[in-house]
């Protein structure tokens, strides 16, 4: 049987590495991706927000110099591409660390489990944001880091939902699941231009999805976080998963295909596990005869394949 995944120890200390980098955060404006960009202010980083919601009031860090904010809509990918060039513009190079972090929670009815109005065109901004939006933001990192020359990391905000599953939230989970499925693809090939990907997938979050301990949702309704917490369901704080975001963008090179699940502030690199034991999901017949093409090099002949097609 395979071990138990350890938990991860978060050395904090890392982040100091990134003094001066060029990052870029999408939905930087609240939860945790306002978590991270403070961090990453607060060692020295050169930070772009992109976010439709304006910057809190508060945060001083918005009027400082190594900080640009722009109004983004990360669906419209004119949006995105010039946000990255605002980075370009100011600091003469595109960002080489990159938080893919907007994102939505459901919307709707998508599959009509709870209603029949079959006329009404489904809601897909769920899949749009989570997903869409997101691929288009790693197009332009990897673009930009290849571009720069120095390689880079990009950490997908994906969810538990990715891993696990829950229900009512089915085009959340599919655009969740997706972008798991986008790290493990481009892990094996984003290092060939020395770009690392890796993702966080955080349980429940004091974050404007479930609202806080004093405000409500992002749609209104009372906050979940008060009902959880008297049921003891472990909670994180933004700044615990913003934590892990930092800790993977310091790490390098290192992170490259790392899935950390962060739950009650405790986080585990999850996809090591699975992918430690897929002979015991997957079967030993049928790990075997994965193996047989793997061994022989058939997906990598495959993107040969790809590549000699476009000449």
């Amino acid at each position: 049987m395979s071990p138990e995944t350890p938990l991860l120890t978060i050395d904090r200390s890392l982040k100091a590495r990134l003094k001066e980098r060029v990052v870029l955060v999408t939905g930087g404006c609240a939860g945790i991706g306002l978590a991270a960009v403070r961090s990453f202010h607060e060692v020295g980083c050169n930070v772009v927000v992109g976010d439709l919601g304006p910057p809190p009031a508060c945060e001083a860090l918005f009027s400082s110099s190594r900080t640009i904010y722009r109004r983004t809509d990360v669906t419209k990918y004119a949006e995105q591409l010039a946000l990255f060039r605002a980075a370009e513009t100011k600091w003469g190079v595109w960002p080489d660390i990159v938080l893919v972090n907007a994102g939505i929670g459901e919307k709707g009815d998508a599959l009509l489990e709870w209603s029949d109005d079959v006329d009404q065109e489904p809601d897909h901004k769920t899949v749009l944001v989570d997903l869409v939006a997101a691929a288009m933001t790693v197009r332009l990192a990897m673009y930009g880091m290849r571009k720069n020359g120095r390689g880079g990391s990009i950490v997908l905000t994906a969810s538990m939902a990715g891993y696990m599953g829950q229900p009512g939230l089915p085009m959340y989970n599919a655009a969740k699941h997706g972008l798991i499925g986008l790290m493990r693809s481009l892990r094996y090939t984003a290092p060939r231009a020395e770009i690392a990907v890796s993702l966080v997938a955080p349980a429940i979050t004091a974050t404007t999805l479930v609202g806080s301990d004093a405000q409500p949702t992002e749609g209104g309704t009372l906050s979940l976080v008060p009902a959880l917490r008297a049921a003891g369901v472990p909670l994180n704080t933004p700044e615990d998963v913003a934590d892990v975001s930092v800790y993977l963008a310091a790490l390098g090179p290192k992170a490259n295909g790392y899935g950390v699940m962060v739950q009650g502030g405790k986080a585990a690199n999850v996809e090591a596990g699975v992918m430690r034991a897929r002979k015991l999901w997957m079967g030993g017949e049928m790990d075997r005869e994965y193996r047989k093409g793997k061994d022989e090099g058939v997906f990598d002949k495959g993107e040969q394949n790809k590549k000699e097609s476009k000449l």
